[in-house]
């Protein structure tokens, strides 16, 4: 695909990052001088100090953020890999939308690297306005090449360089080719105890295995029909676990016809990565002397669409997606099956388990590298999808929806739609939330009503009590969001209380005697220009949720002081980050709570949320007018269960 054009204007900044690798360094070096070239200016921040990037943004806008990435070999051992994601998400944390992000590889076809594609992914999804790109070019591509890449801002986000001719990922359906049959032989299956784990068993018995070796960490007992079943307890990533599977598989001469790897998801980076990925590595050693006919990696369907909150999810099925691939040039059979959705889904249509695995010799014989096995209503899928070029194919498809009507009455169709109500039943003045919106389908909402307005839609903005009436004037005057002044909620002399968002404090303002200002959930950059309007400098004192932390980020990154942030029973952020230095009281009714907060906070106290709401007002009250409670309990106290 040609690289169009680039933008014309004045020559700009760009803001270069690497992994600190050396050849990083020196290809950061190089994209300079080609910058140079083109009559723009390189910024570099070393990573010891991305505290100051927010700041420095601020200072010094830039064209975009560019983040280099080392050799392939450095990142063959999957914790190194995953070492490198925690340090693109660190950055990601600190920068604001406005500002596109490019992530640059030379993978040379090393999963450690292009993993990176189930990040943009997902990208796409939480963080939009960063416009997430993906730029994989190889040694005979030079760095000229690169710069026109990053100069020409175009909308490809997944962007592979090779011989000098440019690739760009689109989305596309495969036709089913008849199915190849499995038959006798021995086979092993990792998340052998899970609900796919067991029904991809006794896929594989009904079609004639003579035994299958089940791999789980606490084992189980599990009988076939006609089958020997073999049950090796233990952690695939440990080492050893592999090998007794394979041997296992293997005795008495029998031959080792296939393998899925089916391990489980965790909950974080860590839980996810460990099982799929190093999990693969272990399964691959093992069979080194031994590759079975066919090989087959589950992943989900986070990794090939993106999927909202997913990062760990999306990044370790990208790796094994970028893995098979990898196994496949080295002449080794394997292939990555992303599955959809089994239960209900915003995008997908739920799918049963047996519908799915009797595609599975389709799979076998298409001999593909990845396939996706989804049952997908294009019409509904493309109107919730981001719109990026990757799904052009798919949107391509579909007719766009009729402009008819008011925009409260296409708003009520499209939640309708998204909340599985009739379109009455979306009131105009009643908070959607209050209608079962969550933040899964708030952000297939967003996409939805860009699709449907040219608008792209903050999520904070559903989350905190929007309705439609909210949102019809958000998308007919988006350039003026809706009641973005500061809202006085009370005066008064002293330093202010800041609320994020301004809705739902009533009691907590009857119990102040300072001013207070409350704000619209307009997203922490833009809060940080408002609240400058009614208090120019520090010390500032916030309260409320995930974004009144946010916004203590970005002022603390500034150079402000903030003296404290209050919050009640706030979800942590979900992205990693270096730990806030200043004061966080958090009023929590669940340890969970207190224990995610104590990640990304250096300074955290707890208070469990009384059951009197005016005890809690006049508690709330008290820590923002700079009178902490005696009874805050530092986290470090707490025991995690």
């Amino acid at each position: 695909m040609p690289l169009p054009p680039g933008p014309p204007g004045e020559p700009g900044s760009w803001l270069l990052l690497t992994d600190e690798h050396p050849v990083a360094l020196g290809r950061a070096v190089a994209l300079a001088l080609a910058l140079a070239e083109a009559g723009d200016e390189a910024l570099s921040l070393p990573q010891d100090d991305l505290d100051e990037l927010p700041g420095l943004l601020a200072d010094r806008p830039v064209r975009g953020v560019v983040f280099l990435t080392g050799a392939p070999h450095a990142y063959h051992d999957p914790e190194d890999a995953r070492d490198l994601l925690r340090a693109v998400l660190s950055v990601v944390a600190r920068l604001g939308d406005g500002v596109r992000l490019h992530l640059v590889a030379q993978s040379g076809g090393e999963p450690g690297l292009a993993f990176v594609r189930g990040l943009v992914r997902v990208l796409a999804f939480d963080r939009p306005g960063l416009r997430a790109s993906l730029v994989d070019f190889d040694a005979r591509s030079d760095v000229d090449v690169l710069a026109r890449e990053l100069r020409a801002d175009a909308p490809d986000d997944e962007v592979r360089w090779r011989r000098g001719v440019r690739y760009a990922a689109r989305l596309a359906r495969v036709p089913l080719v008849d199915g190849v049959a499995t038959g006798p032989g021995a086979y092993v299956v990792t998340g052998g105890f899970g609900a796919l784990g067991l029904a991809t068993a006794r896929w594989l018995a009904e079609h004639g295995a003579t035994r299958i070796v089940l791999c789980g960490r606490r084992g189980g007992d599990v009988r076939l029909s006609g089958v020997d079943v073999v049950v090796v307890a233990g952690d695939i990533a440990e080492a050893g676990v592999a090998d007794r599977l394979v041997a296992a598989a293997t005795a008495d001469g029998l031959p080792l016809r296939g393998i899925v790897h089916a391990a489980a998801a965790g909950d974080d980076v860590e839980a996810t990565w460990r099982p799929k990925v190093l999990g693969a590595r272990r399964l691959h050693e093992a069979t080194a002397d031994s590759p079975p006919d066919w090989w087959l990696t589950y992943a989900s369907a986070a990794a090939l669409f993106g999927s909202p909150g997913r990062t760990a999810v999306a990044t370790a099925d990208a790796w094994l997606e970028a893995f098979a691939r990898w196994r496949r040039s080295r002449g080794l059979p394997a292939t990555t099956v992303h599955w959809g959705a089994w239960t209900a889904d915003p995008v997908l249509d739920s799918m049963p388990v047996a519908e799915g695995l009797d595609a599975l010799p389709a799979v076998l014989a298409s001999d593909l590298p990845s396939v996706g096995i989804a049952r997908l209503d294009v019409g509904r899928a493309a109107g919730l999808l981001p719109r990026r070029p990757f799904f052009s194919a798919l949107q391509a498809d579909v007719q766009p929806s009729p402009a008819g009507g008011t925009p409260h009455e296409r708003l009520a169709v499209l939640f309708a739609g998204l909340l599985g109500c009739p379109p009455g039943a979306v009131a105009p003045d009643v908070p959607l939330v209050e209608l079962g919106l969550d933040s899964l389908t708030a952000t297939r909402a967003r996409a939805a009503v860009e699709r449907e307005f040219g608008v792209a839609l903050p999520v904070p903005l559903l989350l905190r009590g929007a309705d439609l009436d909210d949102l019809a004037e958000y998308v007919t005057s988006p350039a003026e969001p809706v009641r973005a002044a500061p809202r006085v909620l009370r005066e008064g002399e002293g330093t202010p209380v800041l609320l994020f968002p301004s809705a739902g404090h009533v009691a907590l303002v009857e119990h102040l005697t300072v001013p207070c200002y409350g704000f619209e959930p307009l997203g922490p950059e833009r809060c940080v220009e408002l609240l400058r309007t009614v208090q120019p400098t520090g010390p500032y004192r916030l309260g409320g949720g995930l974004l009144a932390f946010e916004v203590a980020v970005r002022l603390t990154a500034l150079g402000e002081r903030v003296d404290v942030v209050v919050l009640v029973d706030a979800t942590p952020p979900a992205t990693p980050m270096p730990p806030y230095p200043g004061r966080v009281v958090l009023f929590h009714a669940e340890d969970d709570a207190a224990l995610g907060w104590a990640a990304c906070c250096a300074d955290l106290h707890v208070e469990v949320v009384p059951e009197d709401a005016e005890a809690l007002a006049r508690r709330l009250a008290a820590e923002l007018a700079g009178h902490p409670s005696p009874g805050a309990t530092p986290v470090s106290t707490l025991e995690e269960p």
